[in-house]
Order: structure tokens, then C-alpha cells, then sequence
């Protein structure tokens, strides 16, 4: 699934390391952002970059290769067992679990679909075009 947290857009700081102005959909609009919420360096420029963040999903998340492990485990670990019980509880074949996960991350996506749910955090992916933009000239009037 595509969304719009996948687009590139356009981010803005005072230095390259942070950017408090974003995302927006033009180069200009970051600028205008940056320089009107006073975020510019020492010299007045404003630090522009081009970047796009991964839209989470949870489904990727429900991890194929432990996941039965890790329903046993936690079972063992939360209840009170004879001293002979000690699993394992929930065995499947690998095709079953194999199952079990495309099961599990179908009804993940279709949950977060439904919700509009976007998740991401303030990493970004990728990026490009990041440079100072000039500073503005002086008033001289």
C-alpha cells in the first residue's frame, strides 16, 4: 500500500541535522516556514531538504520464524504449570505457521486500512537535495 508518507516532501531548519519545519509539498513553502517561525542560522539561511519516511505497517512486524516460539514461551512463562509441563504447547508444522502468518498480517493491514492508521516517526528513509538556501538580503532603506 502506498500513502502519502511515502511521498517525497519538503523539510526545513536552521542546520542540517534538524529540521522543525514539515513536511511540505514545495521547496518554498519550507523555506518561507523556516525563515517566518525564525528557524535560520547564524548567517540567516535556511537548511532545505527533499525526504520521504516509510509508512509503518504492523503487519510487517508479526515475525514468521519465532512467532509460535514466542506464544510458547510466553504461555510458560504466565502460568502456573505442573513441574513436568514444560511444553511445547502450541506445535504446528511450518506450513501451519506459515498459515498463521499470512493469516495474522491480512487482518493487520486490513485493520490499519480501515482505520486510516499511518504510522511513522521522524526518521527519515531517504532524502535528497538537502543545501542552505541564501539568506535574505538586508533591508537597506
Amino acid at each position: 500500500m502506498s500513502s502519502n508518507i511515502e511521498n517525497w516532501r519538503w523539510w526545513s531548519g536552521d542546520n542540517d541535522e534538524n529540521f522543525q519545519c514539515g513536511p511540505f509539498e514545495t521547496r518554498e513553502q519550507a523555506i518561507s516556514a523556516a525563515r517566518t517561525n525564525g528557524y535560520v542560522d547564524a548567517d540567516g539561511r535556511v537548511y532545505v531538504i527533499e525526504a520521504r519516511q516509510h509508512d509503518l505497517r504492523i503487519a510487517d512486524y508479526i515475525a514468521p520464524s519465532d512467532l509460535i516460539e514466542r506464544i510458547d514461551q510466553e504461555y510458560g512463562e504466565t502460568h502456573v504449570l505442573a513441574d513436568d509441563d514444560d511444553g511445547p504447547w502450541f506445535e504446528c508444522t511450518p506450513a501451519q505457521q506459515k498459515e498463521l502468518v499470512q493469516a495474522l498480517r491480512q487482518a493487520a493491514n486490513e485493520w490499519q486500512d480501515r482505520h486510516k492508521l499511518k504510522f511513522g516517526g521522524q526518521t527519515f528513509t531517504a532524502s535528497r537535495n538537502g543545501q542552505y538556501a541564501a539568506s535574505l538580503p538586508e533591508n537597506t532603506s
